[in-house]
């Protein structure tokens, strides 16, 4: 089997190799990969804006059909059993199930959770999607993947596609609501659409890229902010929500994005933090203004397995554009230039083997 690892040193940031792929133990699966979707969190790796175990296989966003089957072979999230040749996306966490985090319901924090593309070559050599194979460790959340939906599609559930649902699941109803999503990636771009789909009053969305604002708009929203200049930003939402937004969803990982956030809240409000997962600057916030305006405030890492079924089903039945947020898939041997020169138009890079 081939892989691309990312060493991360300015001779060689990435190396094509080839190595044996592995036999799946109990409860283990081994899957030939169909497609995988470069996440921002693997381009903050290669950039160095974000610490990773090196050397790694990069990519966590994947999509595969089921090569070998371990003994006593793992069932989906929703029970149904594994077959050879089926076509499945799964989590990006493992979780162990028995320590304080996953017995409180947060698996996607689990004390010895295991992260596809997240590891080094050291210890987990075949769970990257940079890669021709995967090996689904025991305890990996399963998913078919549905009839119809494209393969690139169907790989960013696992990461963008079931964070949005997490968010959406915590916010609870938000039918009548306004929304204020701030970063059109597509983690905004998901929670702009489901807003809408839950029912929102009015969906606005704030970036400081124009074309991804023009995106925006095929994906529900209502209204858009150049959000380019903070203060024009601030005067821009209280023209369009004069008594303020009652959800504000960060998805940008911008301090000063943040801090708006919570300023453009309305009386009782929510606010939703889900894009900052690398280093940031703080943000000030008085206590004061959290009481008497009696506001909610809750941050989202990743997601629960439950979460991931919520965005295929989510993706497949939405008619917004969403192939249109990826390239056409680049072949394994020449995407690593792609990887390294930056990302192109499209909000994912794709990759088959």
């Amino acid at each position: 089997m081939r892989s691309l690892v990312f060493r991360g040193t300015q001779e060689q940031a990435f190396e094509l190799t080839e190595h044996d792929a592995p036999e799946p133990s109990a409860g283990e699966v081994l899957v030939d990969i169909e497609c995988t979707t470069i996440c921002g969190s693997d381009l903050h790796t290669i950039t160095g804006r974000r610490v990773a175990k090196l050397p790694i296989v990069l990519g966590h966003e994947i999509v595969g059909t089921v090569s070998a089957l371990g003994p006593d072979a793992p069932r989906t999230i929703d029970g149904r059993e594994l077959s050879a040749q089926d076509h499945i996306v799964w989590s990006l966490v493992v979780a162990c199930g028995a320590c304080d985090p996953c017995r409180r319901r947060h698996e996607e924090r689990c004390a010895k959770r295991f992260k596809y593309g997240h590891e080094s070559t050291n210890d987990a050599p075949c769970s990257g999607g940079l890669s021709d194979r995967c090996l689904l460790r025991h305890g990996t959340a399963i998913a078919h993947v549905p009839e119809g939906l494209d393969d690139r599609v169907a790989a960013s559930t696992a990461c963008a596609g079931a964070t949005a649902a997490a968010v959406l699941r915590r916010l609870g109803n938000i039918e009548r609501d306004s929304v204020v999503v701030f970063g059109c990636g597509l983690l905004g771009l998901c929670a702009i659409d489901s807003a809408k789909r839950a029912g929102a009053s009015r969906v606005i969305a704030v970036d400081v890229d124009g074309d991804r604002l023009a995106r925006a708009t095929k994906f529900g929203a209502d209204a858009m902010i150049f959000g380019n200049d903070p203060d024009d930003t601030r005067t821009g939402l209280s023209a369009l929500l004069p008594a303020g937004a009652d959800v504000a969803i960060e998805a940008s990982g911008s301090s000063t994005a943040a801090t708006i956030a919570l300023a453009c809240l309305a009386l009782g409000g929510r606010a939703a933090f889900v894009g900052s997962v690398f280093p940031s600057d703080p943000i000030s916030i008085v206590p004061e203004d959290l009481v008497r305006r009696r506001l909610t405030v809750f941050g989202q890492h990743n997601y629960e397995p439950r979460d991931l079924l919520s965005a295929l089903a989510m993706m497949r039945q939405s008619s917004a554009p969403y192939a249109e947020c990826f390239t056409d898939p680049i072949p394994l041997a020449d995407v690593g230039p792609v990887l390294a020169s930056g990302t192109p138009s499209a909000l994912r890079i794709a990759v088959r083997p």
